[in-house]
């Protein structure tokens, strides 16, 4: 399991990591557990021309929150920004 499947009603499939991330630091993996820590991915502590994509755990997940929170009647939600590559 891992911290943000604990704290939200979707899977957001990010892989564990034992640590924050600073830098850059291509192919770390602080955890045993699958998969390498998550160092492209917007929620976390790397540096900004490191992070190039959200889960779609995470898309989906902001936008069931920006419905319930920020929605406002619009008939549409907001888009998802063509750079972002999804990963999971």
């Amino acid at each position: 399991d891992n911290i943000d499947d604990a704290v939200s009603p979707i899977p957001l499939g990010t892989p564990a990591q034992a640590e924050e991330t600073y830098g850059c630091p291509v192919g770390k993996d602080s955890c045993p557990s699958p998969g390498k820590d998550p160092i492209n991915n917007y929620m976390g502590f790397t540096d900004d021309s490191c992070m190039d994509h959200f889960t779609s755990g995470q898309e989906k997940y902001m936008l069931a929150n920006w419905h319930l929170y920020r929605d406002n009647g619009s008939t549409r939600p907001p888009k998802t920004p063509q750079n972002i590559a999804h990963r999971v």
